[in-house]
C-alpha cells in the first residue's frame, strides 16, 4: 500500500523566491539599529570543500527581525546540507536544526523548499554544503530591488512590509486610501514561462487619474517577462470611481510554477528480520497526511520509505526514516503521519515498510 499526501496548491500562491543582493555586514552601519531593517540572503554552494557554481539557481527571500533569533544585530547564518544526482539535481537536502539557530524553523523549510529548484552540472556529488549569510541592509537606504524582493516574496503582514511599502510608493506618494474600484482585471496566471519549483512574483506601481489607471511600471520581479507583461496589463485596464488623482500605488502578484516531480522513489528494501503480515498492514489506518508546506506552495513533490512495528494492541511504534527525497522534511512528515496511525488490536507486526507520496493535486 502506497499513501499519497495531496499537497493542494492554490492558484497565485507566494513563497520563498527572491532576488540575490551582493553586498557585506557595512549594510548594518547605514541606518540606525532602532530603524527598519531587512536581512539580504547571499549563497556559496561547496562540495567536498570544493566551490560549486549552479547551472540554474533562483534566489532566497529577504528576512525581517521576526523571522530570526532575538538579539542578531548586523548579520545571521544558514546552512544546507544536501548530494546532488547524476542529472545535477540537489537531493537528501536537510538544513540541520544545530546549524541554523539564527532562523526559524519555518524558514529553513522554506530555503529547503526555494533550493531544491537549483540545478548544478550533471554528475552526482555528495558532502555538499550551502552556506548563507543574511545581512541587514536598512529600508530607509535598500535599493528597489531588495525592496520589491521582501514585498515580493515575503507576505508577512506587519509595520516592517508597510515601510518597504512606502519605500517603494515613493516620497510623494498619496494612494493610502485607494479608491472604489468599478472594475479590474487579473493576471493570466498560466502565461508562458513557468519553471518547476520556481514561483514568479512581480512588484506594479502605477498612478490615477480620472478614475483611470496611468504610468504602470514594473519595479521588480523573479524574472518571468511574460507574467510581468500580464500583470503590467492587468493593472493597466482597471477602473476607478472618479476622485483625487492618486501616486505611488503598489501591488505585488505572484505565482506558482510548474510542478518538480520527486525523484524517482526506489523499491522498498528487503529485511531478513521483518515480520509483516499483510493482513496486519491492511489493518493499520494511517492518519491523514499533511506535507511540508513550503514544498507544497513551491509545487515541489516528494517522497518517503518509512519503517515501524506495531504492537498486538493496534499502536504503532519504532518508527525510522529508511529515505525520503528530495529532502529529509517530507520524511518528517511522513513519520509524523505513520506514528499517529492504529491498527486492529490482534497479531502485531515488525518491520512494516510504508511507501509514502506527497503529490501535488492538480
Amino acid at each position: 500500500m502506497s499513501t499519497r499526501g495531496r499537497l493542494r496548491p492554490t492558484v497565485a500562491v507566494g513563497a520563498a523566491v527572491a532576488l540575490a543582493v551582493a553586498g557585506g555586514p557595512a549594510w548594518a552601519q547605514a541606518d540606525p539599529a532602532s530603524a527598519p531593517r531587512l536581512y539580504v540572503p547571499e549563497a556559496a554552494a561547496s562540495c567536498s570543500d570544493q566551490p560549486v557554481t549552479p547551472v540554474f539557481s533562483t534566489s532566497f527571500v529577504p528576512l525581517g527581525p521576526a523571522e530570526l533569533r532575538p538579539g542578531l544585530d548586523a548579520a545571521a547564518t544558514g546552512l544546507i546540507e544536501f548530494s546532488v544526482d547524476a542529472a545535477g539535481r540537489p537531493v537528501d537536502i536537510v538544513a540541520p536544526a544545530e546549524a541554523n539557530t539564527d532562523v526559524f524553523p519555518n524558514v529553513r523549510e522554506a530555503s529547503e523548499a526555494t533550493f531544491a529548484a537549483w540545478r548544478f552540472a550533471p554528475g552526482p556529488r555528495e558532502g555538499c554544503r550551502l552556506r548563507m549569510v543574511y545581512s541587514a541592509m536598512g529600508v530607509a537606504t535598500a535599493p528597489a530591488s531588495v525592496l520589491a524582493a521582501y514585498f515580493g516574496g515575503n507576505r508577512r503582514n506587519g509595520p516592517l512590509r508597510d515601510a518597504v511599502r512606502r519605500r517603494l510608493a515613493g516620497e510623494d506618494a498619496s494612494c493610502e486610501e485607494g479608491a472604489e474600484a468599478r472594475s479590474y482585471a487579473v493576471p493570466n496566471f498560466d502565461a508562458p514561462g513557468k519553471r518547476p519549483g520556481v514561483q514568479d512574483w512581480s512588484v506594479v506601481r502605477w498612478s490615477v487619474a480620472d478614475g483611470r489607471v496611468r504610468d504602470v511600471e514594473i519595479v521588480a520581479s523573479s524574472g518571468s517577462p511574460p507574467f510581468d507583461a500580464e500583470v503590467a496589463r492587468a493593472t493597466g485596464q482597471a477602473r476607478l470611481a472618479p476622485g483625487a488623482a492618486r501616486t505611488g500605488c503598489v501591488y505585488n502578484w505572484y505565482r506558482r510554477g510548474l510542478t518538480l516531480p520527486a525523484p524517482a522513489m526506489p523499491p522498498p528494501p528487503s529485511d531478513g528480520q521483518q515480520h509483516c503480515p499483510a493482513a496486519v498492514l491492511a489493518d493499520w489506518r494511517p492518519q491523514a497526511l499533511a506535507g511540508p508546506e513550503a514544498f507544497r506552495m513551491a509545487g515541489v513533490e516528494g517522497w518517503a520509505l518509512v519503517r515501524f512495528d506495531i504492537a498486538p494492541w493496534g499502536e504503532v511504534g519504532n518508527v525510522r526514516l529508511i529515505g525520503a527525497q528530495p529532502a529529509r522534511a517530507f520524511g518528517e512528515a511522513a513519520m509524523n503521519m505513520v506514528r499517529r496511525g492504529r491498527a486492529a488490536p490482534g497479531e502485531g507486526a515488525v518491520g512494516c515498510v510504508q511507501p509514502v507520496e506527497f503529490r501535488i493535486a492538480d
